[in-house]
């Protein structure tokens, strides 16, 4: 069967390795904590904790479950500032292509690499507009997996089960409505992107762009009267949009013209899809 090596086994990570398991493919996954290594061990496949700024480590780990046909590089930063995203993002992916020997590679992106503020829409084909060091990070560590013949995923906000910050912000009454609410909001479930993900690569589609996101439609203020509606609570007050935050701020509508193209569409074709079928498992 066909192998994989998943790297970063967090909250996307290990269901993406979880159903590549299901589909009969021999799995390892990595993770930089040990303790995840131990819990996420008992899911059949190997799961080892590794460092991937550590090139010597990667080889010497490599060396051992190796060759892979598939790599999926699906870490985060954890948070962190820019120096953080350098080092978990542009040098970690260049120590995978360096130490590794594979066909392929997937690099999961974030769709906050486009910086739009217009409200716009945008494909894979528009220009990114990137107003962070973060974002160029992203975009750095895009080209040398585009270099390598690679795939990039780029994500919308993720959520799902166990992971829902805007309803838990909303419940907590510190939500707040970014001027009038006209914002578009850009999702993705955390089941939709797994099976985007198993489709790029049991297609073995062509290197490129590809952008995870729901069929979107969605205004900031449609969320937030849903919500309120659902629930029974007021609407957030209004306030002046966070021009501070450490991926920027945006307004734009991600299109995912290239899974579609594939034939891909979501189980959950907007954000209130989901989180109508997800609202009472979600950690609030």
């Amino acid at each position: 069967m066909p192998s994989v090596l998943i790297v970063g086994c967090g909250y996307l990570g290990r269901e993406v390795a979880r159903r590549f398991f299901k589909l009969g493919w021999n799995v390892t996954a990595w993770t930089s904590a040990p303790e995840s290594a131990q819990r996420e061990g008992a899911a059949g496949f190997r799961v080892s904790p590794v460092d991937i700024r550590e090139l010597d480590w990667i080889r010497r780990i490599g060396q051992r479950d190796g060759p892979y046909d598939w790599v999926i590089n699906c870490v985060s930063s954890g948070g962190g500032d820019s120096e953080r995203y350098r080092e978990i993002y542009l040098n970690g992916t260049a120590n995978l292509i360096r130490g590794l020997i594979f066909d392929r590679l997937l690099f999961t992106s974030s769709t906050s690499v486009y910086g739009q503020t217009d409200g716009t829409p945008v494909s894979e084909d528009s220009p990114t507009a990137m107003t962070t060091a973060t974002g160029q990070i992203l975009r750095d560590t895009e080209d040398i997996v585009l270099a390598r013949g690679g795939i990039v995923a780029r994500l919308a906000g993720i959520y799902g089960p166990d992971r829902g910050a805007m309803l838990r912000r909303f419940l907590e009454g510190k939500s707040t409505l970014d001027g009038d609410g006209s914002r578009w909001l850009n999702t993705i479930h955390r089941d939709d992107a797994v099976s985007a993900l198993e489709l790029l690569i049991t297609t073995n589609a062509d290197s490129g762009l590809y952008n995870v996101a729901d069929d979107g439609g969605l205004t900031q203020l449609a969320a937030f009267q849903f919500l309120a509606e659902k629930l029974q609570r007021p609407l957030p007050p209004s306030a002046p949009p966070n021009l501070e935050r450490k991926r920027g701020f945006s307004n734009k509508q991600v299109l995912n013209t290239h899974l579609r193209a594939l034939g891909w569409s979501p189980m959950f074709p907007s954000f209130l899809d989901g989180l109508e079928a997800d609202l009472s498992e979600l950690v609030i």
